[in-house]
């Protein structure tokens, strides 16, 4: 029971993280943005532990957030505001993976992720405000999924430039 304990404990923070996007709770204070931070760099140092639960975490939210309805103003800039909150946070999971460490169930969360970071490149709208930082962003999540998964990305990349 104990041995279910520490995943249970990185779920949990994972839940508490996804429930504090703005898409969830709206326009942020300064309570709630001190608060996402506090949650983001706690998943940022599990990742150093527990690197396949936070990064599938995190895809998940990612997915569920990118599959979101919304209308309105004020839900865009909420969406936008979530998205570049989680892939910042990816990023900084991912670049802090010591080089050459990844398994085979890591391998296969990057190839999860590969298609979510993907649809930033190529679907953000031109014009949209928060289209240049969603890129920048995703390229960056992008940049450290290469570090060390650098023939799943290469693979993605020919496979799309292929079609």
């Amino acid at each position: 029971m104990a041995a279910h304990r520490p995943v249970e404990w990185v779920q949990a923070v994972v839940s508490r993280f996804d429930e504090q996007l703005p898409i969830k709770t709206g326009q942020q204070n300064t309570h709630t943005k001190v608060s996402t931070e506090h949650n983001k760099e706690c998943l940022i140092n599990i990742s150093k532990y527990k690197f396949s639960l936070v990064i599938s975490g995190l895809t998940t939210i990612l997915k569920n957030v990118n599959n979101m309805r919304i209308f309105g103003e004020a839900a865009e800039k909420n969406l936008y505001l979530s998205q570049l909150i989680i892939l910042d946070t990816l990023e900084k999971c991912l670049a802090g993976q010591p080089k050459d460490t990844m398994r085979l169930d890591e391998t296969m969360l990057v190839k999860q992720l590969l298609p979510e970071i993907c649809h930033f490149l190529h679907t953000c709208r031109e014009g949209n405000q928060h289209a240049a930082e969603l890129r920048n962003s995703a390229s960056g999540v992008l940049f450290s999924l290469s570090c060390n998964n650098f023939n799943a990305v290469f693979s993605r990349i020919s496979t799309r430039n292929s079609i």
